[in-house]
């Protein structure tokens, strides 16, 4: 588990969430958005 400080949104996180994207196999509409975020990890297992 990562608690997040800082996210951004990018093009392939917008075709992704318009599906757009080929590869997202769905509509688009069952994808959580966020590739790119920065945090501190608070657990792993």
């Amino acid at each position: 588990m990562v608690r997040a400080r800082a996210t951004a949104l990018n093009n392939a996180d917008a075709s992704m969430l318009a599906g757009a994207d080929p590869t997202a196999g769905g509509t688009g509409h069952e994808y959580r958005a966020g590739y790119e975020f920065a945090g501190e990890v608070t657990a792993v297992g």
